[in-house]
């Protein structure tokens, strides 16, 4: 016999209708770090920031918490944030570029907790806060990768 599913309960968002809007358009301000990775050199992660654009994209734009979409996202997201952050410790300015990193990676529980004690807004504002201040960190990272490779002290010189 067949087991019947209840299609209510399989459903359910990781933010109410309305509030999930708001992470989907933050999602686009990815390509700015996207852009800034490839005019500095740095590929790999560039193609790092393409492969989260696009997982964030599939998941968020219907954002289920049962669903491969989310799983897929959350996989890509844990592995290429966490060799950004790697990244950011070998660079000379490393308050700034890991700094900003890891105020977006706080982000993400403190976002999960807010959501626990209904604090749904909020919630959805420090993950949007995430996206803004992991973007933040990159940009930094890869700039500061570049003067270094490229042993300029000043990058107005360069």
């Amino acid at each position: 016999m067949r087991k019947i599913i209840n299609q209510i309960e399989e459903k359910e968002l990781a933010f109410p209708d309305g509030i999930y809007q708001y992470v989907y358009s933050i999602i686009f301000l990815h390509p700015v770090h996207i852009i800034i990775g490839i005019y500095y050199n740095m590929y790999l992660c560039s193609t790092c920031g393409i492969i989260i654009f696009i997982t964030s994209i599939n998941y968020w734009k219907n954002p289920v918490i049962k669903s491969i979409a989310r799983k897929v996202d959350m996989f890509c997201v844990f592995i290429i944030v966490s060799y950004h952050y790697y990244l950011s410790f070998y660079t000379t300015n490393k308050i700034v570029s890991s700094g900003m990193i890891t105020i977006g990676i706080l982000n993400y529980p403190l976002s999960i907790y807010l959501q626990s004690i209904q604090y749904i807004k909020i919630s959805a504002l420090c993950h949007c806060l995430l996206h803004v201040f992991i973007s933040i960190g990159c940009s930094f990272m890869y700039h500061n990768y570049y003067i270094e490779k490229n042993g300029c002290k000043w990058d107005i010189v360069c």
